[in-house]
């Protein structure tokens, strides 16, 4: 997406957003693996969180769900880029899957909705460097609302305490899935380590 212009006016051309995108992202080794380890758990049966306000409470087995849910609990951010014009290096195609086209979804999805315009013209890369540090960054959460990493990892710290109690009682139910994601999510936020 394009946001909308900064305080000095300008168009900030990275940002941080708390929401995954599943057209084309690039996800880094630490964090895919950590989230793979995350995932293998819920689908064994841990249960997980509630993310407030959030659509993705209703699904059942998508990536994408698991996602929103450990980015939420994490506080972490993804790194997108703003073109003009909504330009994306990725677009979606309505292609059937879980979401579109699948027996449980009854909604209408209209092409107009979910395509964006492909980035052609490659010398509105070079916006994107020489980078900014990510802590000049503008942030976005789940629902896009501004905020700062240090909000985010507050309110993951406050998920994860809300929770542990039901992921340790339901470790000692079904023998040990909820038990390695305590483990997991505690790898993920160091108490030491808040962001800015």
């Amino acid at each position: 997406g394009t946001l909308p212009a900064s305080a000095g006016g300008g168009v900030p051309h990275l940002y941080l957003q708390q929401l995954p995108c599943s057209w084309g992202s690039l996800f880094l080794p630490r964090p895919w693996l950590l989230f793979r380890a995350y995932m293998q758990a819920r689908l064994e049966g841990a249960p997980g969180p509630l993310v407030p306000r959030s659509a993705s409470n209703g699904w059942s087995t998508s990536w994408k769900k698991f996602m929103i849910e450990l980015s939420h609990l994490s506080g972490g951010v993804f790194l997108y880029p703003s073109f003009p014009n909504q330009s994306s290096l990725s677009t979606n195609h309505l292609e059937k899957g879980e979401h579109i086209g699948g027996k449980k979804n009854k909604l209408t999805h209209r092409p107009i909705d979910f395509t964006v315009p492909l980035l052609l013209n490659l010398s509105d890369l070079r916006q994107l460097w020489p980078p900014q540090p990510l802590d000049a960054l503008p942030v976005r959460d789940l629902f896009t609302r501004p905020t700062r990493r240090s909000e985010l990892h507050a309110r993951g710290i406050e998920a994860i305490a809300a929770h542990r109690g039901v992921w340790r009682s339901h470790a000692r139910e079904a023998a040990a899935p909820a038990l390695r994601l305590d483990r997991i999510l505690e790898r993920l936020l160091p108490a030491t380590t808040a962001p800015r």
